[in-house]
């Protein structure tokens, strides 16, 4: 028998919707020459949802070999687009950059986006 992972998602969703805080990812574009205007120019879109953000567990920081630093912050972000590492995260007026994205998937569902940041 399979595992419903819809409803793992719709589930997620809602404690995110209960106990997260609204969080802004805004992606700009690689600058790019517009013959019309003779200018170089970037494009910038921005997607709202739910997450909740937290320093990384049991005081992981600049372990050895580790790409986690001090003051890194891991997020769980339940967005439709899924977020690339040169994105920026906006959580309670503080900007982040992320820095790792690893989609949370069982069973090909996407329930949640796990992230890393930094300041």
């Amino acid at each position: 028998m399979a595992f419903n992972y819809a409803n793992l998602k719709k589930t997620a969703r809602k404690l995110l919707a209960n106990f997260g805080q609204s969080m802004t990812l805004t992606r700009t574009s690689e600058p790019v020459y517009n013959n019309d205007t003779g200018e170089v120019e970037s494009t910038t879109v921005t997607f709202s949802d739910m997450g909740v953000i937290f320093p990384f567990r049991d005081g992981v920081t600049n372990v050895s070999g580790s790409l986690i630093q001090a003051g890194d912050q891991e997020v769980f972000w339940q967005g439709t687009t899924a977020p690339i590492p040169t994105d920026k995260l906006t959580v309670a007026g503080v900007d982040y950059n992320v820095i790792a994205v690893m989609p949370i998937e069982p069973g090909g569902t996407n329930v949640l986006y796990q992230l890393q940041v930094r300041r």
